[in-house]
């Protein structure tokens, strides 16, 4: 078993995010708020507060996020923010775990994440098993 921190192993290393990567960025969010669904994709249908949309159901979410996660450009993890917040994946904190995959993914591209300072500080503590 190899160890490593997604957000600062994948921007080092120039590599794409993977959706592999995605649960564990959900995890470094929700992981000291609710264990027990941290980084684990949502296995009832969900519902989104103050709108009619359904988001598509468990079934169809790792395909879903798998798609349009390279290259790695602005326009990329904008697109990877937009498709994670409309499929909402996760039972709770899909809109600050689609922020920190915006940032990923603008990092693994070279470019500087607005919130570049969170995900040093989340890469040194939360940490993923792959």
């Amino acid at each position: 078993m190899r160890m490593r921190s997604t957000t600062s192993a994948a921007s080092r290393s120039n590599q794409p995010v993977r959706e592999a990567d995605i649960p564990h960025v959900h995890a470094l969010v929700i992981g000291r708020i609710e264990p027990a669904e941290a980084g684990r994709y949502a296995t009832h249908q969900r519902l989104i507060s103050g709108t009619s949309v359904l988001p598509p159901t468990p079934a169809q979410v790792v395909p879903l996020m798998a798609d349009g996660l390279a290259p790695a450009t602005v326009e990329t993890a904008i697109a990877a923010h937009e498709r994670l917040v409309s499929i909402h994946p996760f039972a709770d904190g899909n809109g600050h775990t689609a922020r920190l995959l915006m940032n990923l993914v603008l990092q693994t591209g070279g470019d500087p994440a607005p919130c570049e300072g969170f995900m040093t500080t989340a890469s040194k503590t939360a940490w993923t098993t792959t």
